[in-house]
Formats: structure tokens, sequence, C-alpha cells
């Protein structure tokens, strides 16, 4: 009567085991807690173009955005050399403290120039 019983097993390390042993899978032995193998074919999976899609979406945004960070530093650091330029030319004194006039006239010069090109 016993021979016709199945036999259970427990499900620390006899997973591995009966997994591996065609004896043992063959034979009635229920793993108590063992699931199922996973048996799916590759047809019948979805196909994985989507997520390819969006990962190389999402690269492309952060190349865009590094490149935009690039193009606003540079923005920034030639603004400030120019600010630099112009502070200088303003700034400029004698030795008794006077400001020297020749940067400030020459300032003016290059905004008259530049409104005329404009115009």
């Amino acid at each position: 009567w016993q021979c016709c019983q199945r036999q259970q097993e427990k499900p620390n390390h006899s997973l591995t085991l009966a997994a591996g042993n065609p004896e043992l899978r063959g034979a009635g032995v229920t793993i108590a807690q063992g699931g199922v193998l996973p048996n799916i074919q590759a047809v019948l999976l979805p196909k994985k173009r989507k997520f390819d899609e969006k990962i190389v979406s999402k690269h492309k945004k952060q190349e865009e955005i590094l490149n935009r960070q690039k193009e606003k530093e540079e923005a920034i650091k030639k603004y400030k050399e120019k600010k630099a330029v112009k502070m200088k030319a303003l700034s400029a004194k004698t030795r008794r403290g006077q400001p020297v006039m020749a940067g400030r006239i020459e300032m003016l010069l290059e905004q008259i120039q530049e409104q005329c090109k404009d115009d």
C-alpha cells in the first residue's frame, strides 16, 4: 500500500537534486512548495523592441541635455570674459585716482558702430 502513495520531500536542497535527477522526477516524488520549472518557448514571449526603443530615446535625451549644458556653460564663460574686459576698461584709474577716459570712449565708439551696423 505504501508503494502506491507519493513520497513528499522537503524543499531545502532536494529541489536542485530532483531537477537534475530524472529518477526522482518520474518516480512520483512531490517536492513541497517546489513549483514548476519554466519551459516557455521563445516564440511565445513578446519582443523587446519597445524597451530597446525607450532606452535609445532616453540616451538621446541625455545627450541633448549634456549638449545644452555645454553650450550654456560656454555662453556663460564668454559673457563673463566680455564683462571682465568691460569692467577692466571702466575701472582703470590714473596714479592720482582719476578715471581713464580713453577706455570709456573706446567702449562708446564700439557701441555706436554696432548700432550703425544694425540699422
